[in-house]
């Protein structure tokens, strides 16, 4: 959206004639329109809907380098569109600090422009600058981005972008910040509303000067006038997914070389510059030249759908980067499971079904699943809520994991904690009626909708039993996945037969349940029955100094019950 606005203000047009773009849930385009600005994941919507590409002549990629795992599969998929069905497609890669392999993988020519650019000068850390008490990431930023956000405004003149890697580091800043005499601290990041994204990158007004603090949002494509001075933290947060597991997770890393360079351009847009990194010169030396592709870290499930939908294996495309084949082959069982794709696969009718809805595949099971048994509205709102960031999330700690907190606050309830912030409360009811609208279904049992069983129909790898509570007085939870979590002291949910996990933080036996909802028997015996399994048992009882056999169902991990048997029908088990 700001990419389309950027280029149609500067040809002098309004946005949707000549430049129209096209985001999730808006749109601005005409029957003029020559140059349409779209997210990677529309891209990759338009040719699978239409694989010929009608009526486009040219697809530019623009910041390639940041190698975002939709971007991939795009370039994969219109490489492979060039090849079959339309030999005159031209493609172009853009990026100001391009990765020297795309141009010879590719066999392309390439066209520089300097475009017009003004000096920056760049200023690091020196040995001995960051003190001993500073360990972590947090400690560092904290400490060493307002001290040089002050030294900025002292140094140069005009306005200061400081980048942090995530909204709880730009809100800590911020709060560091505030007072400054005639200066306005503002946040700019993925989750605020449109206006507030707006009043971030409007110019100053009279003669109060600027600090905006920012996500990798404003790393690249983003002008925003007045900028004089950059302050760079030096670190990114990106997801890291766990393929065992079966999660994702967020980790604090140091960014590439190119994303500094990047980051340091901002202060050189309109006019002379100043970039401080907050690091030295042996560290820069040491950070990788570019970012590793989120095709070599991210849950591939998405992607695995989308290639079983063209009716390719991943060895069929070609890739700069190939997906990795323990990810890809975790993703495809995954997908078996929801029933999106066979044993060989191929897409399955669901599966396309869930492909047209461009959710995660976990979340389009929901939805579709939830419609089908008489929940489409709690469906929707829940799929909504699991596809943003938390609506009760706070700066007070940790909020009660239970999902249904979030419909009720959807839903206008007072719950427990600070209260939601109006716009992602917007946000969420305006996904929530979108994706409604997309399953064309408004079927509603009476009654309250069954939370836990949705997220148990997403997440039945997540089905979890309490098995007591440890030293702290934390429940102790095993989950059909085998692994073992832990429910924060005090949860209702720990009286439940059994609670289905949504989100899970931490790793190893620090692994918490955030995020989950309550699971009856009767549910789950009723609609997991298909994956519950009954065989027979021997084990050693170590009281009774004998070997007992026992036939036992079980989900998973999850022993469901047992009986004994006659030790010579059993086998020898765990």
């Amino acid at each position: 959206r700001s990419a389309a606005t950027y280029v149609a203000k500067l040809r002098g047009e309004r946005v949707g004639e000549t430049v129209g773009y096209r985001v999730r849930m808006e749109s601005k385009v005409s029957r003029a329109t020559r140059l349409e600005v779209v997210t990677d994941g529309l891209l990759v919507r338009r040719i699978q809907d239409d694989p010929e590409l009608s009526g486009i002549g040219l697809l530019v990629f623009d910041e390639y380098h940041e190698r975002s795992l939709t971007a991939d599969l795009a370039l994969a998929l219109a490489l492979d569109v060039q090849a079959a069905l339309r030999p005159d497609l031209r493609l172009l890669l853009m990026s100001a600090t391009p990765d020297a392999r795309a141009a010879r993988w590719l066999q392309a020519p390439v066209i520089r422009s300097e475009g017009r650019t003004f000096p920056v000068d760049t200023r690091r850390l020196l040995p001995g600058d960051v003190p001993p008490d500073v360990r972590t990431p947090l400690d560092r930023l904290e400490r060493l981005v307002p001290q040089a956000v002050r030294r900025a405004l002292d140094e140069t003149d005009g306005d200061v972008l400081a980048f942090l890697p995530g909204v709880r580091e730009i809100e800590r800043v911020r709060e560091r910040l505030m007072g400054l005499s005639n200066v306005d601290v503002l946040p700019l990041h993925g989750s605020l509303s449109l206006s507030d994204q707006d009043a971030a990158l409007a110019p100053s007004s009279g003669s109060r000067r600027k600090v905006v603090v920012a996500s990798a949002i404003a790393e690249t494509s983003l002008t925003l006038p007045g900028i004089r001075a950059v302050v760079d933290g030096g670190f990114a947060r990106v997801p890291r997914y766990d393929a065992g597991a079966g999660r994702t997770s967020l980790a604090t890393v140091m960014h590439s070389r190119a994303s500094a360079e990047q980051r340091a351009g901002r202060a050189g847009r309109v006019a002379p510059g100043v970039c401080y990194q907050l690091w030295t010169s042996a560290e820069h030396d040491r950070r990788p030249a570019q970012q590793s592709p989120e095709m070599q870290h991210a849950d591939l499930a998405p992607l695995a759908l989308e290639l079983a939908a063209w009716g390719a294996g991943a060895g069929d495309l070609r890739w700069l980067d190939p997906p990795p084949h323990r990810t890809l082959e975790a993703a495809y069982e995954l997908l078996r499971g929801l029933g999106a794709v066979d044993s060989g696969h191929r897409v399955t009718p669901h599966g396309r079904a869930l492909v047209r809805l461009g959710l995660h595949p976990r979340l389009g099971h929901l939805l579709l699943r939830g419609a089908e048994l008489g929940h489409a509205r709690a469906a929707s709102d829940l799929a909504a809520v699991l596809s943003e960031r938390d609506l009760l999330r706070g700066s007070g700690g940790p909020p009660p994991p239970d999902a249904r907190l979030r419909l009720d606050a959807l839903a206008g309830k007072n719950v427990p904690g600070p209260p939601p912030s109006r716009g992602a409360i917007h946000r969420t009811k305006q996904l929530a009626r979108d994706l409604l609208r997309r399953i064309d279904s408004t079927a509603d049992r009476p009654g309250s909708a069954p939370v836990g069983l949705l997220v148990a129909l997403a997440f039945p790898d997540r089905i979890g039993q309490p098995e007591g509570t440890n030293q702290w007085g934390d429940v102790r939870v095993r989950l059909a996945s085998g692994q073992r979590a832990r429910l924060d002291k005090g949860s209702p949910l720990a009286d439940a037969d059994f609670i289905a996990a949504a989100t899970l933080q931490g790793e190893g036996d620090q692994l918490r349940i955030a995020l989950a909802a309550p699971l009856s028997s009767a549910e789950l015996e009723a609609h997991f029955a298909d994956q519950i399994a009954t065989d027979d048992h021997l084990a050693y009882d170590s009281d009774a100094d004998r070997v007992v056999a026992q036939s036992r169902r079980a989900l998973g991990a999850l022993v469901l019950s047992s009986k004994p048997v006659r030790p010579d029908s059993a086998r020898a088990g765990a």
